[in-house]
């Protein structure tokens, strides 16, 4: 039996590490910089600056983001893996832009806490690479090994890596991107947002995505005259996606604009519908694979669905906590002292005894959360309610939400009149 134990550990163990980075960092590093660093697009190659342009602080000549997420199953789950390399290229014109421009942080490896799985990880890990182009056309490559660490905190632990850009002058070029590899188990890919306008005017932006949709649902939508992907698919049938944009305009944000009603964008959500509900986050809308455009092949009523499913918690808070039945008990009591007490009076009591008996750790700092608890009390209790979804002036227009996560909750208490 203690054989057989063994085993199966060993099988889970080179399971586990077969889909890791097999190279060591500073290996990993230099192959994709030179992989970055040979692409074929010619945009990335002229470094012409148009004569409209002269007297901009900055000018990005491109800016190319290339996306690739593939995905396999590991026992119970499905393991992401998802590659984002955002490079850019900018003239800079003045001193302000050189400051802006003198140094780049990032962090080498992000690894987050798993919650459930045994041998599942969460980790992301970041390589960056920098050249500067010289008006005379010589490219001198930055050494990305030379970057510092910065430390926070009694322990010194450290937060960051920053890196100084040396031998950068107004009128250079700064070539650079930054490339993430994540390794997900338990963690949807964050949501992608793409950009149609900038704090500079750009000549050229383009996108590519490789998708791999055997086990993800991915969700997008263009926003305010924002263009379409074109669509592609292979025979195995993954999805290819691509923008190209030219002469994208500068446009400074106010104080009371809204991005998501005002300016130029595609959201997308890349959802892991492989692993099991109980190991990932997975909305209604996500249940199958493919691709969905909102308004479209995805209705935002299943989304709306999903938004109100927000007051089906359960007993227990999240991390072991429970507060559910020791609030009730409370409760319990003031109505048998008070038989009286009318359903306003007896919502207010829930609400104030919910608020002062709520977890003061900031895991707990979440209005959704609390407000899914105090509709399972009105409901313990009896007291009829309805769900109000909404979205604010600074989120999507309702009938353009892509994810629960737009819309505000808010509780309507019905109250019969007596009599």
């Amino acid at each position: 039996m203690k054989t057989c134990i063994k085993i199966l550990l060993l099988v889970l163990v080179i399971q586990f590490s077969q889909n890791t980075i097999a190279e060591e960092y500073p290996d990993y590093a230099k192959r994709i910089r030179q992989e970055v660093w040979a692409w074929d697009k010619p945009e990335f190659k002229d470094y012409n600056v148009p004569e409209q342009y002269k007297d901009e602080s900055a000018v990005i000549l491109a800016h190319h983001e290339d996306i690739k997420v593939e995905s396999k199953k590991i026992i119970q789950l499905v393991r992401v893996r998802y590659t984002n390399t955002d490079r850019r290229m900018v003239k800079i014109n003045d001193k302000v832009s050189l400051d802006e421009y003198s140094d780049l942080s990032f962090k080498e490896e992000i690894k987050m806490q798993t919650r459930f799985t045994w041998g599942a990880k969460n980790k992301v890990t970041t390589v960056v690479g920098v050249r500067i182009i010289k008006p005379d056309g010589t490219i001198k490559e930055v050494d990305v090994d030379e970057s510092v660490s910065v430390t926070e905190g009694k322990k010194e632990k450290e937060s960051h890596k920053k890196l100084a850009i040396p031998d950068l002058q107004i009128g250079d070029i700064i070539d650079y991107f930054i490339s993430e590899y994540a390794e997900l188990d338990e963690m949807n890919i964050p949501a992608q947002y793409f950009l149609f306008y900038g704090s500079h005017p750009t000549l050229s932006y383009s996108v590519h995505c490789d998708i791999s949709l055997k086990h993800m649902t991915v969700e997008y939508i263009p926003l305010n005259g924002a263009k379409d992907f074109t669509i592609s698919y292979n025979d195995e049938k993954d999805v290819s996606l691509d923008i190209a944009e030219k002469n994208l305009p500068k446009i400074e944000r106010s104080r009371w604009s809204s991005v998501l009603r005002d300016l130029p964008m595609t959201r997308m959500n890349i959802l892991n519908n492989g692993t099991g509900d109980h190991l990932i986050y997975k909305p209604s809308s996500a249940r199958k694979a493919g691709l969905y455009k909102i308004g479209t092949t995805l209705n935002k009523n299943l989304i709306l669905a999903d938004a109100d499913h927000i007051g089906t918690y359960p007993e227990k808070l999240p991390y072991g906590d429970n507060i559910r039945k020791d609030v009730k008990k409370v409760i319990e009591a003031h109505v048998k002292k008070n038989p009286d007490i009318s359903n306003d009076q007896l919502a207010v009591y829930i609400r104030d005894m919910l608020y002062f008996m709520w977890p003061s750790n900031d895991r707990y700092f979440n209005s959704r959360l609390f407000l899914s608890m105090f509709k399972n009390y009105l409901k313990d209790f009896k007291i009829p309610t309805e769900s109000i979804l909404m979205t604010n002036k600074y989120s999507a227009r309702m009938n353009e939400i892509l994810s629960a996560s737009d819309l505000d909750y808010a509780i309507n208490i019905i109250l019969i009149p007596s009599g």
